[in-house]
């Protein structure tokens, strides 16, 4: 298995410390979670139960811990169907990162930051994942500062993240209200690429000043020339958390059709320019 190779540059490291997990504490973890864990998952168990604090900027909880995170975090209300939420790293600071233990995104890799959590995906598997933090370990970076594959970049080749998307968007306009609607269209602009830049462009209209502002920032981060003009127009006539993330794409995106929308914004709003900034 592919993982066994990030595992044992794990162990070349010294983050890997303790004996392997029991059979039992294995089967409780998975008794809470309410599926299977998936291979990967399981297969670190079985290499060893947990990792020393300080030996990363994020370390495995043992089953126990991870059992207890889940029920904690469930109870939190995080946006997660339960059944998803296999919550197995912790940075001891009440931030997390799991992997979804079922539906469609099963096997991808989320984080769950505790002042804003959000049901996004960041990594395509654990093997990606695994990487992103022994190169932070390495560099002496935060957890923040982890690399990640999601948000994509407009051109990215991925089927299977594309059609994904797709299947996500159409979930969210099915049911634009319930939970299950909301999940979908955040997890969808994280999948999202160029080949869905009519629905990300979308939802600069929506009524959502998260959905909004996810919008806007997925655009800043292709730094997507094209929507210069829509993002002004959020800019304009957003709600608070559109505009701020507004300035900031546009700041991002760099051009000069953005840096004149930049200083029209400052010229046109004055004092309050400044407040999104």
């Amino acid at each position: 298995m592919i993982v066994h190779l990030r595992l044992a540059r794990l162990h070349a490291g010294g983050g890997a410390t303790a004996a392997p997990a029991t059979a039992d504490d294995i089967d409780e973890l998975a008794h809470v979670l309410g599926v299977p864990l998936p291979p990967t998952i399981l297969a670190i168990y079985e290499d060893h139960e947990t990792e020393a604090s300080g030996s990363g900027p994020l370390r495995l909880m043992s089953p126990s811990e991870a059992a207890e995170a889940i029920t904690a975090l469930r109870d939190f209300g995080v946006p997660f169907d339960d059944h998803e939420l296999g919550t197995f790293w912790t940075d001891d600071n009440s931030n997390y990162a799991g992997v979804f233990a079922s539906g469609d995104l099963a096997g991808r890799v989320f984080k769950i930051d505790h002042e804003e959590p959000g049901p996004e995906p960041c990594w395509r598997s654990v093997e990606s994942f695994y990487d992103a933090l022994l190169d932070a370990r390495d560099s002496g970076l935060d957890w923040w500062d982890l690399a990640t594959d999601y948000p994509r970049e407009p051109a990215d080749q991925r089927p299977d993240d594309d059609a994904l998307a797709h299947r996500l968007f159409a979930l969210y306009h099915e049911r634009p209200d319930s939970p299950v609607g909301q999940r979908a269209v955040h997890q969808a602009l994280a999948l999202s690429s160029a080949t869905h830049e009519a629905q990300v462009v979308s939802l600069l209209r929506s009524d959502d000043m998260w959905i909004q502002e996810r919008a806007v920032q997925i655009l800043g981060h292709w730094r997507w020339e094209p929507a210069v003009a829509s993002i002004t127009e959020v800019v304009r006539n957003g709600q608070h958390n559109g505009r701020t993330a507004g300035i900031h794409a546009l700041k991002r995106i760099g051009s000069p059709a953005a840096d004149a929308a930049l200083r029209s914004l400052s010229q046109e709003l004055g004092d309050s320019y400044r407040v999104y900034c």
